[in-house]
């Protein structure tokens, strides 16, 4: 994971259950992505797309640390946590959605350090995971929220 340190524009302390929030953007524009980050309090974004690059506007790694920034909110991306190109587009033509989120679960088990610093990061912040696949249940973050509700999480996808 690349530049995650957590807490980094503050943390409101441990809570009972957190709350990790999840989001995918497409279909959406990028006020209501930024709203929704209001509405739920975000303190941090963890951009989960393995290339932090959109043809959407506003949705490229760039734009988005910039807007972010400037409600308070950090943005941070790691590739480690993206899905490869490759499994993205077997789904995408389609191929088995098991075999995908098991390959998916096979790329964690190669960056376990990155999952780890994904739970450590959860804990200290309020959080919303972000990708392009709208539906949540068809994306790896779906994969994402088994690990931290394994670790205790309560996961909201918006």
């Amino acid at each position: 994971m690349t530049d995650l340190v957590p807490g980094a524009f503050g943390t409101q302390g441990p809570r009972a259950q957190q709350q990790v929030f999840t989001l995918g953007y497409e279909g959406r524009e990028l006020a209501d992505v930024l709203g929704a980050v209001r509405a739920h309090g975000i303190e941090e974004v963890l951009d989960v797309r393995e290339n932090a690059f959109s043809r959407k506007k506003g949705f490229d790694a760039a734009s988005l640390k910039e807007r972010l920034s400037g409600m308070g909110v950090r943005y941070v991306h790691s590739a480690e946590l993206g899905c490869e190109r490759a499994s993205r587009h077997h789904l995408w033509k389609g191929g088995s959605s098991d075999a995908f989120f098991d390959a998916y679960r096979r790329r964690l088990s190669e960056h376990p350090r990155a999952v780890e610093e994904l739970v450590r990061w959860a804990r200290a912040s309020r959080c919303l995971l972000l990708c392009l696949e709208r539906e949540a249940g068809r994306c790896h973050r779906r994969v994402l929220g088994e690990v931290l509700r394994e670790h205790g999480f309560l996961v909201r996808d918006l």
